[in-house]
């Protein structure tokens, strides 16, 4: 079935991917997420008892996954988790409903965006948040209307978060930088 969201591995050739599928290259276990390691796929873990929309990889090697599931690898974890090498982590108490995009800052910072409004009973107008390693944060950040996140990205030269969005239900959204 689908694939909706890929990341590339810091040795620049696993393939990090999640969707919608039930397997991968025949591996049974491999719901919604996987790895491509240069010639086979792999399961991390049994996978997820639903999609998965959105993935990214920390300068630590950890793997961050956003989507509609509330249970992957046998762990509870609403809608966002993440990924050691040999199991799936809660991100605290997680979020109150889908993550769309994930990206991760170089200091460890994960950006998640999507159709919450709490994270750990912490309260997002903007849809979007910020995991700091041990909390979830609101960013200081202002998006018009009630946003809907589809896609984040931490430009690595600059610093500089682009989050795209829209406001009106229209497939094409809105960028905006934040340093």
């Amino acid at each position: 079935n689908a694939v909706q969201a890929l990341a590339v591995g810091l040795d620049g050739v696993t393939v990090y991917l999640g969707g919608l599928f039930t397997d991968a290259g025949g591996i049974v276990d491999a719901d919604q997420v996987a790895y491509w390691d240069g010639s086979a796929y792999h399961a991390m873990s049994t996978g997820a008892n639903s999609g998965v929309n959105a993935i990214a990889v920390g300068r630590d090697a950890r793997v961050y996954a956003g989507g509609t599931f509330t249970v992957i690898g046998g762990v509870t974890a609403t809608y966002i988790a993440v990924w050691n090498g040999t199991g799936w982590t809660a991100l605290g108490s997680g979020i109150n409903n889908t993550v769309r995009a994930i990206t991760v800052g170089a200091d460890g910072t994960v950006y998640a965006g999507g159709d919450f409004t709490t994270a750990n009973g912490v309260i997002l107008p903007d849809q979007f948040a910020l995991w700091n390693g041990s909390s979830w944060v609101a960013p200081d950040v202002d998006l018009p209307g009630t946003p809907q996140i589809g896609a984040l990205l931490l430009a690595p030269a600059t610093g500089v978060l682009c989050i795209g969005y829209n406001t009106t239900g229209a497939v094409a959204g809105n960028i905006s930088g934040q340093s």
